[in-house]
């Protein structure tokens, strides 16, 4: 794993990576006080699952049983000290605390309150406000579905964009989404608007909103305003996160996790909201999601598997740790390719850390011209297909260009129908991930949601895995982290605990 250094105290905001938490453990006279540090995350991770009308007498003796239990498991981690035995660890740590909204009873759905955290950001629409793609969309519609229909009521979290986090901004306004969860819920929701409680400090917890709640009938939906407008939602202060994680866990009675693109971040209604108390599940999406995550990443560790190519794109730098993240998973002979804005970012700062793959074996291709700046030309798109001659499996995360522009589509394109081409005769398989990765390679090919679906419906083994011959998945940077972190990011942060926290 890239991240070596312990960039915050395990009492702090969790933010560890395994490989730094291996070389603590190795040095004995940290050894002691990362038990206590460890046995305050017991405490404050909470057991999951307990009903909110549990007596306090009861929920502390099971917390206690729950943290008696993991004290064990953490001293035998302790003095393993080992890969193995960490990863094993957070595995069943996963697997007994997160469950899915599945192992929910359906007669415990009935007049309960369901908060869930999706990731509408990236839906894009037209000038009519019409939704243009809806993989997201529709990618929560069956846990939403499973809810409404089973006589739940919902309270919907999402963001859209960069907010400053000092309150309301036009530009990021969720008004559009709410129509098309309208749409897609054919039903009416609900958008409750935030408010500034003072000077650059806007809180999407209302007494309005809390009102709303407490009134609502079964069935029935609610959406807060965006996640990203309260300054404690990406707050640096882990009370800030704590105190908006609270609030917001008072809202319902479950919690549900099912925007799985924004699934590694470590925002408050992603990762604090978990340590509340309030029983937490996974939805539908996100099992979905890891399901199909953890078939790749077996493909990737293969013996047997062939050449990998990985094609990144888009205009944002913080994108290049996860690049290199991703490329541990690599292996000599493998190739990455870097387009738009990246392909510049990356050939000056970043110059060395491409030379030592090339020692590796791996070779990286550089766009080497563009038009206007806002995609790659003509001769990058030939030197790409010549480059993926031969190629067995393809991750692609990030557009080549502006694709929503037409005239800057071409590159995009180009790349998309030749691995179509090289899917249909059956010599590839391809991953596409990204919130504009996914609308760019429908669009390129004029796929509706059916016909991308019919897509993943064909399969074919490689690596001795069993695979669809084309993933499109809603993930972006998650899907890259859960790869480069072997899955572990993912359910660290569904615990809690983030190895590190890019803005999204």
């Amino acid at each position: 794993m890239q991240n070596n250094k312990v960039i915050a105290t395990p009492t702090d905001s969790w933010t560890f990576s395994i490989q730094a938490l291996l070389a603590i453990l190795q040095n004995p006279a940290q050894k002691q006080s990362w038990e206590k540090s460890l046995h305050a995350l017991f405490v404050q991770i909470r057991s999951i699952g307990l009903s909110k009308n549990t007596s306090q007498n009861n929920r502390d003796k099971i917390n206690q049983e729950w943290i008696s239990s993991w004290e064990s498991n953490v001293k035998k981690v302790i003095e393993a000290s080992t890969v193995d035995a960490v990863t094993k660890l957070i595995n069943e740590m996963k697997a007994n605390n997160i469950l899915s909204l599945s192992g929910i009873p359906v007669a415990a759905i009935q007049g309960k309150t369901f908060i869930v955290r999706v990731d509408w950001n990236d839906i894009h629409f037209d000038p009519k406000e019409e939704t243009i793609d809806d993989i997201r969309l529709n990618a929560a519609y069956e846990t939403l579905k499973h809810i409404v229909s089973h006589g739940g009521r919902l309270v919907l979290i999402t963001h859209s964009g960069r907010s400053s986090g000092t309150g309301y901004e036009k530009t990021f306004d969720i008004k559009h989404i709410r129509g098309a969860a309208s749409r897609l819920m054919n039903m009416e929701v609900d958008l409750c608007r935030g408010k500034e409680i003072s000077s650059g400090k806007y809180s999407i917890v209302t007494a309005e909103l809390k009102r709303k709640i407490t009134s609502m009938g079964t069935g029935k939906i609610i959406m807060l305003d965006n996640a990203r407008f309260d300054w404690r939602e990406q707050s640096a202060s882990l009370s800030e996160r704590e105190a908006l994680a609270h609030e917001l866990s008072e809202l319902g009675d479950y919690y549900v996790l099912d925007g799985f693109p924004i699934s590694h971040r470590h925002n408050t209604t992603v990762v604090d909201i978990l340590q509340t108390g309030i029983p937490c599940v996974l939805g539908y999406w996100m099992d979905r999601e890891l399901a199909i995550h953890e078939k790749i990443s077996q493909y990737l560790d293969s013996p047997t598997r062939g050449t990998l190519a990985a094609i990144f794109g888009g205009e944002k730098a913080d994108k290049i740790p996860l690049i290199q993240t991703f490329a541990t998973r690599l292996r000599s002979g493998d190739k990455i390719f870097i387009g738009g804005l990246l392909a510049k970012i990356i050939k000056n700062p970043h110059s060395a850390w491409v030379k030592a793959l090339s020692q590796q074996g791996i070779n990286v291709i550089l766009a080497v011209d563009d038009v206007d700046g806002r995609d790659i030309g003509p001769e990058t798109v030939s030197l790409f297909k010549r480059e993926l001659t031969g190629i067995e499996a393809v991750y692609w995360n990030g557009p080549l260009g502006r694709f929503e522009e037409p005239p800057y589509s071409n590159g995009s394109d180009a790349i998309a129908k030749h691995l179509k081409a090289k899917v249909d005769e059956g010599n590839m398989i391809v991953v596409v991930s990204g919130g504009e990765t996914a609308p760019c390679f429908k669009v390129a090919l004029n796929l509706n949601e059916a016909g991308r679906q019919s897509l993943q419906d064909n399969r074919i083994t490689v690596g001795g895995i069993s695979l669809p011959t084309v993933i499109v998945s809603t993930g972006g940077g998650t899907t890259t982290d859960f790869f480069g972190a072997r899955g572990n990011l993912v359910q660290r942060t569904l615990l809690g605990i983030s190895p590190y926290a890019f803005p999204d």
